[in-house]
């Protein structure tokens, strides 16, 4: 039976039993023993409807090859949605098959072999050890925190073809990235091997691009800037001078005594920022969640990011983002750099690069460089549930927790720079206010 058979069924059963519940009841209504038939207790079926709440593959599930060679490939996606679990909590697990037999996430898992365990936030991977000159097939398969699954489109590769007399880069050409800063990133990968030339006499050069254009010798030679020439027998190398906030592409090319090249595969690499950035959604009225729902911060977080207001947020390649408000005494504003790892020595900014506070503590000093609306960041007041300091405000009833438009709840001011635009105002919870977000 089918699940719309099973609710049909549901509800015509209902039916019956309200139908019944009525001849029982009605004529009782007109005689003395009404107040005994009121007593009478009808226990309706219960109608399941499921819901299908399953993360939401972004691009229509496309994955693309990023890098390939003849012993590695690496492919790349954009990142899912979903509508309880925060896009930066969604996990992904990467399957491979010899075989077009991993299309949905059943297939997956009885067909597939996974690449390696569930990791959360993620939008790339890199496979080695394969086998030169075979066709490979790939899927992403993406649970969130409720263990609902969704499956990307299968992607078939194809490995290159096993060069001749060319040097054979270790661990199937995989670079690592063990460090990454604000304006340098720390790279490493394993030693070649050739029949002739002794390992410790290969030669590496490092190449960089802001493009994915440098995945074979003559194109690492054409397009990419040269960060380390040729040198023996080295396996790292850091990488400094870069701006934050920027994706840059990096690849090896090892050489052998005679001249013979061949590239590892390329990776991408993104700087952290050295700024967090804040911008607002809304507005909304005070009920940001719901009575029973788990968690009103991932409510109240998913405005900031997963949902279409994400588009009204600071378009900046942050790898986190949460909503700028108190919840509760142990999920505060003050709190978040312990919560959620919030840096404090970074500058705060708005979306046009004003910046309101050199570090977090200045957003929690009593005032701020310049007011919201001027920094572009909100244009008019926000629900903060803070004094001043950046502390939940208990002596106001913050909307239920943010569940109610009842009562009142602290707001800030988008026109002040003292106290007041934290600790501005206590609006109605029927009022409508914006929401403050952070990303970095």
């Amino acid at each position: 039976m089918k699940i719309g058979d099973n609710i049909s069924t549901n509800r015509l059963s209902a039916i019956f039993y309200i139908s019944i519940a009525m001849l029982v009841l009605l004529p009782s209504c007109f005689n003395d023993h009404f107040n005994k038939a009121i007593m009478w207790e009808v226990t309706l079926p219960e109608i399941m409807i499921p819901l299908d709440s399953a993360p939401i593959p972004g691009n229509n599930g496309i994955i693309t090859p990023a890098s390939v060679n003849n012993t590695g490939i690496q492919i790349q996606w954009t990142k899912a949605v979903d509508k309880e679990t925060a896009q930066s909590e969604l996990a992904y697990r990467v399957y491979l098959s010899e075989y077009d037999n991993i299309d949905t996430v059943k297939l997956a898992e009885e067909n597939g072999s996974p690449v390696d365990g569930w990791q959360k936030d993620i939008a790339t991977a890199t496979i080695g050890s394969l086998t030169p000159n075979t066709t490979y097939y790939f899927n992403v398969l993406v649970r969130d925190s409720a263990g609902n699954k969704a499956a990307y489109a299968t992607l078939p590769v194809t490995t290159s073809i096993s060069p001749i007399n060319v040097p054979v880069p270790g661990k199937s050409g995989i670079i690592i990235t063990t460090a990454v800063g604000t304006t340098s990133i720390q790279l490493s990968w394993a030693r070649a091997t050739d029949v002739e030339t002794p390992q410790a006499d290969l030669e590496y050069s490092l190449y960089r691009s802001g493009s994915n254009n440098i995945g074979t010798p003559d194109d690492a030679a054409n397009n990419g800037a040269v960060v380390v020439s040729w040198q023996k027998d080295i396996v790292t190398a850091l990488v400094d001078g870069l701006s934050p906030s920027t994706t840059y592409y990096f690849n090896v090319v090892v050489r052998d005594g005679d001249g013979n090249r061949v590239a590892y595969i390329t990776v991408a690499v993104t700087t952290q920022s050295d700024t967090i950035y804040m911008s607002s959604v809304g507005p909304y009225s005070g009920d940001l969640s719901t009575p029973t729902s788990a968690s009103v911060r991932t409510d109240i977080d998913t405005l900031c990011g997963v949902t279409a207001a994400a588009a009204k947020v600071a378009a900046q390649p942050c790898l986190n983002k949460r909503a700028f408000i108190s919840i509760s005494s142990t999920d505060d504003i003050a709190g978040m750099p312990k919560n959620f790892g919030i840096p404090t020595d970074k500058k705060i900014v708005g979306p046009t690069g004003i910046q309101i506070s050199a570090n977090w503590a200045g957003l929690l000093d009593g005032n701020i460089d310049v007011t919201l609306s001027d920094a572009g960041i909100a244009s008019d007041h926000w629900w903060s549930g803070s004094t001043s300091s950046g502390i939940y405000n208990s002596s106001v009833d913050n909307c239920t927790g943010w569940t109610s438009t009842g009562s009142k709840g602290q707001a800030g001011k988008s026109n002040m720079t003292d106290a007041s635009w934290m600790e501005g105002e206590v609006p109605s919870c029927n009022a409508s206010r914006y929401v403050l977000c952070v990303c970095w």
